[in-house]
């Protein structure tokens, strides 16, 4: 039995060491129940202050906000929808009714989901989130072993990649992180099956793709593609092995085809949203950041609240100081073909998350998505394949120490040397820094230019002392992980699970407002798509070009630019008052320390008796709309028109009743000339759900029935079962024409894009299967 334990340590201590760096990182969660990034603020103040102003600072510094008004409440919800038998397709909450899975960031297929299944919420979201170093870790190291590269250096490469700067800081999102840690595990698979023409292999290699797909981010998810077809193209030519790299091909095609049921319906909402207009270049990181490298807080921190310069989650590139050097030092290894081949592709990858003329040459193209999201986030590629690199250097590193070749680790170790030389007479002499800024870059420079000095110190040991070189190698790991941890855990903050959407007084009333009639407040989804509470508002990359440019024409009656993610509803615009009406906007949730101020509705400013008190407590008040309009209604009138401006200026105009006629774009060619319809039909939503809307209708003519939800492709109408077309109305929302008389209808979102998406991954597996099976007989 001792024996055996031996041996299994002797193989298995890489990852026990690997996994006892990630325990120390993910400790507060085991020992002391707390939550990584644990919602204890909610951006609109409905939980009182006590329970997030401790973690005011970071989320102020625009640390990682979106977690909250994003990314939690989308996964919440889909989870919700999955708990119900739904397909989490449509999302009625935010922008008055918006795509959920096309969204893509509510990872509504990944398969990480069913930890939501197996544990309450916020565990689930714990595990889910602390999972990705350790994932990335293991994969990586698994790779650099594939590879031939030692332990040690193998676990170099997965302590860096584990808790590099981009997935360290996009850590609590879940999204980025999950896109990229697979891309070791795709590799990984690429080169087993080219070294032992295992098909099992091919299968892994496969299933890493919509792996990939499904974790939350389309940008990251494009990167890992790219590099998958860069790595097999450069194993094409460096092997000639065409059936190998033929299989590889096919099977690149069948993980992209099991990816359709995510990628065609975010296609076709990017198609259709603002965001694809945009070729602009963001987020595009300045050459001045370039000491952040060495030294990641050179700048600051927004944790520490004195970072001054730059965006700190979406320009950091570091990888740790050590493996850095190795790196670069990796350049002279003798495994020429794979270094060069990760230098060039770490290089170009960083190259175009700077402000260089590569990356002007990207955007001057106008490729979506890749010309019109954040240009440094590219950077996830660079620390994979720096990281892999450091792998390489390490090994050469103690070989050149094992030959003697001094003279070129003392140049590499005086090279890097004179870099921290300049970085600190840059601070002595006050040089491109402004004054009272040198003090943040002096003190975030001295732990770095002491690791730095540590790595030399036991370099020199090694080289003095041959028979230490194992305990060196052992020391530098631990250098490698001391400066990794340090680095993440001072970025990732953990808070006790019970702040994570605490309730309180005015969360509990959320009920008596909760429903399909909408909400008007100063809150986003972390109160909108948690709690259920429908907002006009939105806030997300992907929203409905069409409901944006109707929203915005609120505040003075034009068609203007669009933010960027951002819906606003005008609370004091020209139109305010008509649309709130139109729109079933049929509650104010209004903060009492608000009265009067700008930014909140002035439901005081409105005729006596339209706002009815119906909840207050010490903070909040609700009141209910009593001149709103039904969520569905019918009209026994409509006019076309077909110009934007034109259909606003007549939505607008004091001679259009909204709660008689509707604006369409297209000519049903149905009679209706009924006087006083309202007051003899009826509408009456029986069923709301996230993906279907039933309604039951009765009037004595040819109707009109006005739908205040977003109109979009997909949605279909059934009347009496039978399929009826919609129409779009209002500029962006959706009415159908009924005949006299009673009927039930029905809206369905069931977009062909989701369909066609499941046909496609059907016959991505069964070719999956097929050529498995072909592929093992012919091997017998």
């Amino acid at each position: 039995m001792r024996n055996k334990i031996k041996k299994f340590l002797l193989v298995s201590w890489p990852i026990l060491f690997i996994l006892g760096v990630w325990l120390i990182f993910a400790s507060p969660y085991f020992l002391k129940s707390k939550a990584p990034y644990a919602s204890t603020y909610q951006m609109n103040n409905f939980a009182p202050w006590s329970a997030y102003e401790k973690f005011w600072g970071p989320v102020k510094n625009g640390a990682m906000p979106d977690v909250i008004t994003q990314i939690y409440p989308w996964k919440h919800l889909a989870v919700e929808a999955w708990k119900s038998k739904q397909i989490p397709l449509w999302n009625p909450y935010s922008f008055a009714g918006t795509p959920l899975l096309a969204n893509y960031q509510s990872g509504a297929f990944s398969p990480f989901n069913l930890l939501f299944f197996i544990l309450p919420f916020v565990d689930a979201w714990s595990i889910f989130v602390l999972l990705q170093p350790l994932l990335a870790g293991i994969f990586m190291y698994f790779l650099a072993r594939t590879l031939y590269r030692s332990k040690f250096a193998s676990i170099i490469s997965s302590i860096s990649f584990m808790f590099c700067g981009f997935l360290t800081t996009w850590m609590g999102y879940a999204t980025l992180g999950y896109a990229i840690l697979f891309l070791p595990l795709a590799i990984f698979g690429i080169e087993k099956y080219y070294q032992t023409n295992k098909t099992g292999f091919l299968l892994l290699f496969s299933l890493t793709i919509p792996l990939s797909f499904f974790s939350g981010h389309f940008q990251i998810s494009l990167y890992f593609l790219l590099f998958v077809f860069a790595y097999i193209l450069y194993k094409f030519i460096s092997t000639k092995n065409v059936r190998s790299s033929l299989y590889l091909g096919i099977f690149t095609l069948c993980g992209i085809l099991l990816s359709l049921p995510q990628l065609l319906p975010s296609i076709e909402f990017y198609s259709q949203s603002f965001r694809s207009a945009i070729f602009q270049k963001g987020e595009a990181i300045p050459w001045a950041y370039i000491p952040t490298l060495l030294a990641p807080d050179f700048f600051g921190n927004p944790v520490t609240r004195n970072d001054w310069y730059g965006h700190y989650a979406e320009w950091n590139a570091y990888i740790g100081i050590l493996p850095l050097f190795l790196a670069l030092y990796g350049i002279s290894s003798k495994k020429k073909t794979q270094v060069i081949f990760l230098f060039i592709s770490g290089t170009l990858t960083l190259l175009l998350a700077f402000n260089s003329p590569l990356l002007d040459i990207l955007i001057n193209l106008r490729i979506p998505v890749l010309s019109t999201s954040s240009a440094s986030r590219i950077v996830s590629l660079y620390a994979f394949a720096f990281a892999l690199l450091a792998a390489f250097g390490f090994d050469q590193l103690f070989s050149d120490i094992s030959n003697k070749k001094f003279r070129k680790i003392l140049a590499w170790m005086m090279s890097f040397a004179g870099i921290f030389v300049l970085l600190w007479m840059i601070i002595i002499f006050r040089q491109f820094i402004p004054q009272d800024k040198i003090f943040i870059a002096r003190s975030n420079l001295i732990l770095p230019s002491l690791i730095f000095i540590a790595v030399i110190g036991i370099i020199t040991v090694s080289i003095a002392k041959k028979k230490l070189v194992n305990v060196a190698a052992l020391l530098l790991i631990i250098v490698v992980s001391f400066d990794m941890l340090r680095f993440a855990k001072k970025w990732q903050p953990f808070d006790p699970k019970d702040l994570v959407f605490l309730n309180t007084p005015t969360n509990i009333a959320f009920s008596k407002i909760a429903g399909y009639e909408r909400v008007v407040g100063n809150f986003g989804a972390e109160d909108a798509v948690y709690y259920h509470l429908p907002s006009l508002e939105g806030y997300d990359a992907l929203y409905i070009k069409r409901y944006g440019e109707f929203i915005s024409s609120v505040q003075n009656g034009k068609i203007t630019d669009l933010g960027r993610s951002v819906v606003v509803f005008s609370k004091s615009g020209t139109y305010t008052s008509k649309i709130i009406n139109i729109l079933n906007v049929k509650y104010i949730a209004h903060k009492l320390a608000d009265d009067n101020m700008g930014w909140t509705f002035p439901f005081w400013t409105y005729p006596r008796g339209q706002f009815k008190l119906i909840y207050k407590d010490d903070k909040y008040e609700f009141y209910e709309n009593t001149k709103v309009l039904p969520h569905a209604f019918l009209v026994g009138a409509y006019k076309v028109a077909k110009n934007p401006q034109a259909i606003v200026d007549i939505i607008y105009s004091n001679n259009f009743n909204p709660k008689q006629e509707v604006v369409l774009e297209s000519d049903p060619n149905v009679p209706l000339s009924f006087n006083n319809f309202d007051n003899l039909s009826e509408a009456k939503i029986l069923d709301y759900k996230l993906n279907t809307v039933s309604i039951s209708t009765s009037s004595k003519s040819t109707s009109i029935l006005f739908l205040s939800d977003p109109f979009y492709p997909g949605w279909r109408a059934l009347v009496d079962g039978v399929n009826t077309p919609i129409y779009r109305a209002n500029y962006a929302f959706r009415a159908i024409t009924l005949p006299k008389g009673k009927h039930n209808v029905e809206f369905t979102y069931d977009p062909l894009s989701f369909r066609l998406g499941v046909y496609g991954a059907v016959i991505g597996l069964l070719t999956i299967i097929v050529l498995q099976g072909l592929l093992m007989k012919k091997k017998d």
